[in-house]
């Protein structure tokens, strides 16, 4: 079976093969996307393509702000380049922040001159949307999960942009289990563990 560290690399190397300008992380500070920024600045190093880290506040949380700070500071420590954008809620909801955290990804990645964003998703993720998905009346085609490349999913402010999830075919599990054994850290977003919300149900 292929290492992570090496079946990580070529897949961003195909993700960003032909796109100009610096290569977007999404940078929450979970485990996932903190995975992906330990691998990717692998690669930014052997392949000199240049990562710019962008991390959202989305306001829902006073710990927010603390956290995205965390991740910049990470993020620079590791020779990036870091950006904090921030929203102000008026729809207090998972499925509001989403449109707004891409549109703001979107946003910054276009005015940095990138053509392409990175998100840490796994295949936990793709299993996850693939049973809420098919909790609902809907056919099977239409419960199809987040792809390894995709466009972004907002307009105008996604027009062109490219999602890329090199991480897809990894299980969470294993992800963190690299992390703690590199004593590495991560936070831990409360919202991910409550039962209000669908996906964690």
């Amino acid at each position: 079976m292929q290492r992570l560290e090496d079946h990580t690399p070529e897949l961003i190397d195909a993700m960003t093969d032909g796109v100009q300008g610096p290569v977007c992380l999404a940078v929450s500070g979970g485990s996932d996307s903190i995975s992906l920024l330990d691998l990717a600045s692998g690669w930014s190093r052997q392949s000199g393509r240049n990562l710019l880290v962008l991390t959202v506040d989305h306001g829902l949380r006073p710990e927010a702000a603390g956290e995205t700070e965390w991740v910049a500071e990470t993020a620079r420590a590791l020779g990036h380049e870091a950006q904090i954008l921030r929203w102000t809620p008026d729809k207090r909801s998972q499925s509001a922040a989403r449109t707004a955290r891409h549109t703001l990804l979107a946003e910054a990645a276009r005015q940095a001159g990138a053509g392409v964003i990175l998100l840490g998703h796994t295949q936990s993720d793709v299993i996850e949307t693939l049973l809420m998905r098919l909790a609902r009346p809907a056919r099977l085609a239409g419960a199809v999960g987040p792809q390894p490349v995709s466009v972004s999913p907002v307009w105008p402010a996604g027009r062109d942009m490219l999602i890329g999830r090199p991480l897809i075919g990894w299980p969470r599990h294993l992800l963190r289990e690299r992390l703690v054994q590199a004593g590495k850290s991560w936070v831990d977003d409360p919202s991910n563990i409550s039962e209000a919300y669908e996906r964690v149900r």
